[in-house]
């Protein structure tokens, strides 16, 4: 993908200086590899959430994994976002439908009172796809809720369907998985009152002048599409964040990276410059 090369070409550049870069005959997908996976992380070490396949990946230079370690840190640190204190989760998960998987969220951060849940993107929405709903989350039975509760959902899972006829870049689904799964979660009594967020946090290109045309203009283009999509996909989903509302002060927000940037306040400077060097924009390469 053509956008998706130029993209990990600009990021390359402003890693350069302080990256070992994996060479082609040590058996990676393509240049924009580390030498070692954890050299894509300021700590310069696996952290024990990962698992052997997903430590692997995160040697790519356009990793979600990767970029979301370096926002948040260590699980055993404290957290310091929007000037408040959190203690931290990886991989957070949330029951859904009654006997199939949990959603999991990228991070959780937490303080007395109140609970972040995080889904970070990086590329993944420079290509757009089709969706299909699986059948069962149109059946009153999987949900475990009311009748009322759970014909709501299945109305948001239909509606998403029949998006999804045609290739979307936001990922409606999965943030409907999410609020499935943090609606389950506000009805346990020791979370009802709590203030809980879900933020879709999206990598951006800051300056898409820096692409070569065809690429900036297809940026724009897709950039355009998923802010369209957000705006739709809270539109359908109005009734299910009123239904959580109704148990606990919650909002669901789509932040870009770079709002997310100016909220952490890393932990030290490797983590400052580590993240610094995600902002493709037009200033000298680090």
């Amino acid at each position: 993908m053509a956008l998706l090369n130029e993209v990990k070409k600009l990021l390359k550049e402003r890693f350069e200086k302080k990256t070992k870069w994996a060479a082609r005959e040590e058996n990676v997908k393509d240049e924009f590899y580390t030498k070692e996976p954890a050299d894509n992380l300021f700590t310069k070490k696996i952290p024990d959430h990962l698992n052997k396949r997903e430590e692997r990946r995160i040697g790519a230079i356009h990793s979600s994994a990767a970029l979301t370690f370096n926002i948040f840190g260590e699980e055993n640190k404290t957290v310091r976002y929007n000037k408040k204190n959190y203690s931290l989760e990886y991989e957070a998960e949330l029951e859904t439908l009654i006997g199939t998987s949990k959603a999991k969220l990228d991070a959780k951060i937490e303080t007395k009172g109140e609970i972040i849940f995080f889904e970070v993107k990086m590329t993944e929405w420079f290509s757009a796809s089709k969706i299909k709903v699986a059948e069962a989350y149109k059946e009153i039975k999987k949900y475990g809720l009311d009748k009322n509760e759970s014909t709501e959902f299945i109305k948001l899972f239909r509606a998403i369907d029949k998006k999804g006829e045609k290739p979307i870049v936001y990922d409606m689904y999965q943030m409907a998985k999410h609020l499935l799964g943090i609606y389950k979660f506000a009805r346990e009594e020791e979370n009802q009152g709590k203030r809980i967020r879900l933020i879709n946090c999206v990598w951006e290109v800051e300056d898409p002048g820096l692409l070569p045309d065809r690429e900036k203009k297809r940026y724009e283009k897709l950039e355009m599409q998923m802010e369209d999509e957000y705006k739709e996909f809270i539109k359908i989903a109005t009734p299910i964040i009123d239904l959580i509302k109704k148990k606990t002060n919650f909002k669901l927000e789509k932040l870009t990276f770079k709002t997310i940037y100016n909220q952490i306040i890393p932990i030290n400077e490797a983590q400052k410059k580590r993240l610094e060097m995600y902002r493709i924009k037009n200033q000298a390469v680090l």
